[in-house]
């Protein structure tokens, strides 16, 4: 094995040892092309290795267990050494924990991490998750990493759990931050008075896996929204994973809300969200917030107006004027509402843009037993009679004897065998095929 000016020759993979949960890449590089003879691997952090006489470099890098890259970089270090003819020397090389890198098993070093991150020192923080365990909830305004801007933080889960302990939120970001949540599962609680998670004006999440799930809040107070996730003008991208068994008022699953000027938007390119409750928006609500629906599934989810109000969007309701969901695929199926809208649930002046396309569907969602109810898509009486907001005209909305939908031109389809579930629907670009 041989180097050249510049390059650099690695200690063989295959000896490569474990101490303390570590392995460890060595990289010798020369700078006068000198040449490795010879690696002799000795346990107890030892290595021999015969080399030419010359300036050598040695690079090492320590990564937790078997994970070479640099979201689990656990050490540095680099020292150069002089090599003279007959020479033999030994070299002690200290490392240098990574600053922006940190192990959490436990919620003290959960909160050690946290509060370091509030006062940064690197471009972007990686927290790994290396075991199940319990986090206190936040009520307070205050993020979760400050209000620094420019913070992005990455959180590896492996597939553990951070459950909550107490009543809030576990992750807040506020503008100008950036943040991943890669295959972590976070769990709530009964009574919780906070969303898992806010992502307010200017911020962006992605999520990669995992789930966000079992977060119980009270659906009898107006103001309570969002079960897992609230988007409030920042952006969410979820390319993965589950979003499952919340409860609130309003958007079990995710709330999308925002202003005229500074939406928030919810980007769903895969995975599910299922299984959740509302009085409205059993699986989404959007108030003055964008859905783009791009693949994925929305299903099982539930609106029930539990004698008051409420019962509308089984699946998905647009809550407020400039409202928007767009649907380039995925599915929405098996959801249901007690009043009005099972799949889609319409009101104000929202829009509902492409509809279904080619690989997408609505179907097998139920509401109400009345021919106003519109089991797979419901267009409020504000919106049905106006002549600006509908992207194609919808007509003839019945499969067999199954109502579909109610149609945009304000036109009430009579209801046919006193069913109302309907079995599928499908439009391009606005127009029903």
């Amino acid at each position: 094995m041989s180097s050249s000016t510049g390059a650099r020759s690695a200690w063989p993979v295959a000896h490569s040892e474990i101490v303390q949960d570590l392995i460890y890449d060595i990289y010798l590089t020369s700078l006068n092309d000198g040449e490795i003879k010879e690696f002799f691997n000795i346990r107890d952090e030892k290595l021999k290795v015969s080399v030419t006489a010359g300036l050598w470099v040695v690079d090492i890098y320590a990564y937790y267990k078997f994970y070479r890259d640099e979201n689990f970089l656990y050490a540095t270090s680099s020292t150069s050494v002089n090599v003279y003819p007959g020479m033999e020397i030994d070299v002690e090389i200290p490392m240098t924990k990574a600053k922006n890198v940190f192990y959490v098993s436990n919620n003290a070093e959960w909160s050690a991490a946290i509060e370091s991150i509030k006062k940064p020192e690197a471009d972007k923080y990686i927290i790994n998750v290396m075991e199940h365990f319990f986090v206190p909830g936040s009520t307070s305004a205050t993020a979760t990493f400050g209000v620094e801007e420019g913070i992005n933080v990455i959180i590896n889960g492996n597939d553990h759990i951070l459950s909550l302990s107490t009543s809030g939120r576990i992750l807040h970001f506020v503008s100008g931050q950036t943040g991943i949540i890669n295959n972590v599962h976070l769990v709530g609680i009964d009574d919780n008075s906070q969303q898992m998670i806010l992502v307010g004006e200017g911020a962006r999440l992605t999520m990669n896996g995992g789930s966000i799930k079992d977060n119980k809040r009270n659906t009898s107070g107006t103001g309570t929204s969002a079960g897992a996730v609230h988007v409030e003008g920042g952006v969410f991208i979820m390319n993965s994973g589950t979003i499952s068994g919340n409860k609130v008022h309003s958007g079990g699953g995710v709330r999308v809300g925002g202003s005229q000027l500074n939406p928030g938007t919810f980007i769903m390119n895969g995975g599910d969200i299922s299984d959740n409750y509302a009085r409205r928006g059993g699986g989404v609500a959007i108030a003055a917030g964008i859905f783009i629906m791009n693949d994925g599934n929305i299903f099982g989810n539930s609106a029930n107006d539990e004698g008051e109000d409420g019962g509308e969007g089984g699946g998905v309701t647009l809550m407020a004027d400039a409202s928007i969901f767009i649907m380039n695929g995925g599915r929405i199926y098996g959801n249901s509402a007690s009043i009005r809208g099972g799949g889609i649930n319409l009101r104000g002046t929202s829009y509902f843009i492409n509809g279904i396309v080619t690989a997408s569907a609505v179907y097998s969602n139920l509401a109400a037993n009345t021919a106003t109810d519109g089991s797979a898509i419901f267009c409020s009486s504000a919106l049905a009679t106006g002549t600006g907001h509908q992207y194609g005209k919808f007509s003839n909305p019945i499969v067999g004897n199954t109502v579909i939908f109610n149609s945009w031109s304000g036109t009430n389809i009579p209801l046919e065998n006193n069913n109302a579930r309907n079995t599928y629907l499908h439009i391009i670009n606005g127009e029903l095929q």
